[in-house]
């Protein structure tokens, strides 16, 4: 999704977001500048773990229907707009329908909402660290760095480091604003638990 909005906010063009079963997916784009190209190709990895970040802070203070209603909007936009193949739809109409009946019906929405947030940002982690894997054992197929690398003559490794350092950055930082609710100790301490909450995730 990062993808899309900003190949929509450089002025490209959004062709379709595919989901595949396993959860994982990709967005067709154009542009007709090199900006705009670069710019799509990086933002993917960090909006995913800066979205879900929001979302958890919101949880966290316990605004659950602004979280739903955020991500309400996003799943319907790229249904309406973006998505064109029966796996896609099945697995994004399906969240949809149960964020909805969950917000109709007061069911559980601290529970639907944590836990997806939670499974979204590991997630975004775990694939940022993925990337910077393959761009060392396979360059020319690691996604937006190889991308990147093409666009830019910046080494895909460089690329994917900078994926994994931002996607673990943002969420540490998260996790640290969230720790305003851990009274009574250091700052240095925060960052430990922010340590071992991230490796817990993580691993």
């Amino acid at each position: 999704m990062g993808h899309a909005i900003a190949t929509f906010l450089t002025f490209g063009k959004v062709y379709r977001i595919k989901l595949n079963s396993d959860a994982s997916g990709y967005t067709e784009s154009g542009h007709n500048w090199w900006v705009g190209r670069v710019i799509t190709a990086m933002v993917g990895y960090p909006f995913a773990t800066a979205f879900s970040g929001l979302l958890l802070y919101l949880c966290v203070h316990e605004t659950y229907k602004a979280a739903v209603w955020i991500l309400l909007i996003m799943l319907i936009m790229a249904v309406v707009l973006w998505m064109r193949d029966l796996t896609s739809l099945i697995w994004t109409s399906s969240i949809i329908v149960l964020l909805i009946i969950s917000l109709k019906f007061n069911i559980n929405i601290e529970w639907v909402i944590g836990i997806g947030t939670r499974i979204v940002l590991l997630d975004s982690i775990r694939s940022s660290i993925n990337i910077l894997k393959i761009s060392f054992r396979d360059p020319q197929n690691a996604g937006d760095a190889t991308v990147l690398s093409a666009l830019t003559f910046v080494p895909p490794q460089v690329w994917g480091i900078i994926f994994a350092a931002s996607s673990i950055v943002i969420a540490t930082y998260t996790v640290l604003t969230l720790s305003d609710n851990w009274t009574g100790i250091d700052y240095f301490a925060k960052v430990v638990n922010a340590y071992y909450l991230l490796t817990d995730l993580i691993l």
